[in-house]
């Protein structure tokens, strides 16, 4: 069987680096070599642009809200059969979907439609062990669903010290484990200003150059990729296109 990862990553609320990270991992496994596939949850169109310029490969937007979750994981097998590895970036926080009494449209809702693992990205300035606490609640909530936590990515890290105080207390904790640690000021600047200003083509394509940031990251050896804690079940290619399969090309920019 071919040997294929997926995992999406999620965050306790916008504005935690879920865009930084999700491009930069995508750059760095696509410049190893891999076939990297990238989701977008919810009806955003312009992460999955950076998606798209990370990969070479066009980024596709799945909702549980307006596809239902058999039309996520239609749209998941169409695009992700071929691929080597495979990540959905949430929306907002975790649990954040239609309203507060229901997960339907969250990243929450799209992890437990595909079966995958969640990795949790988390600003951590001004913390330290509080993380624990933090990761400690998601983790929970998403096992209620029956989607696991696979591990934490910390963004916004001040110091070699900081992340080893991260990854000591989760571990006294016994919660997932801490992946990556994304220094302070290695992200900043990726997506400043209005990132739907930029260029870009239909199929992805960027008239102004591609964001250093990613290609800094797949450097460095302080990240490490959590695919290998996600090893999944590679889709199978759909027979037919079905009900409805018309717009989910649509959405993918066929």
């Amino acid at each position: 069987m071919t040997t294929f990862h997926a995992f999406c990553l999620a965050a306790p609320r916008s504005g935690e680096g879920k865009t930084t990270l999700s491009t930069a991992l995508m750059r760095a496994l696509t410049l190893r070599g891999l076939r990297v596939q990238g989701f977008k949850c919810g009806p955003d169109y312009v992460d999955p642009t950076f998606h798209a310029l990370a990969t070479g490969r066009p980024a596709c937007n799945v909702d549980t809200w307006m596809m239902g979750r058999s039309g996520v994981r239609l749209l998941w097998d169409m695009r992700a059969h071929d691929a080597d590895v495979a990540i959905c970036e949430g929306v907002m926080g975790l649990l954040d979907g239609r309203d507060p009494d229901s997960i339907e449209g969250s990243t929450l809702d799209c992890a437990r439609s595909l079966g995958i693992p969640l990795v949790l990205v988390c600003n951590v300035r001004g913390m330290a062990a509080s993380l624990a606490a933090l990761v400690a609640g998601f983790r929970d909530h998403a096992a209620r669903w029956g989607v696991r936590m696979a591990g934490v990515i910390a963004n916004g890290v001040g110091s070699a010290r900081h992340a080893d105080l991260l990854r000591r207390a989760l571990e006294r904790e016994q919660l997932p484990p801490l992946l990556g640690a994304l220094p302070r000021d290695e992200g900043s600047g990726l997506f400043g200003g209005l990132a739907g200003c930029a260029g870009h083509g239909r199929d992805g394509s960027r008239r102004s150059g591609r964001p250093a940031g990613p290609d800094a990251l797949s450097a460095s050896r302080r990240a490490r990729s959590p695919a290998r804690l996600a090893v999944r079940r590679l889709p199978a290619a759909p027979h037919g296109r079905g009900e409805g399969s018309g717009i989910l090309l649509l959405l993918c920019g066929q």
